[in-house]
């Protein structure tokens, strides 16, 4: 596959059907298997905060070459 190439993909879905799940999974699958510069840009600090708690933290322990 090509790594210059820029993909966008949206996802248009009811609520609690897993869309923010589906972009951490894929986050977390580039970050072992593509790394590169990442940002993810939240509306405040305190979102950024929870939304790492619950969304990312919990993930990362269980995949061992994210959790050192």
């Amino acid at each position: 596959m090509k790594q210059d190439v820029i993909k966008t993909i949206v996802v248009v879905a009811p609520e609690q059907i897993g869309k923010t799940n589906l972009f951490v999974c894929g986050l977390l699958y580039n970050m072992i298997y593509s790394p590169c510069q990442s940002m993810i840009v939240y509306p405040s600090d305190d979102d950024a905060a929870d939304t790492n708690k619950i969304k990312f933290f919990p993930l990362m322990k269980h995949i061992p070459a994210l959790k050192r």
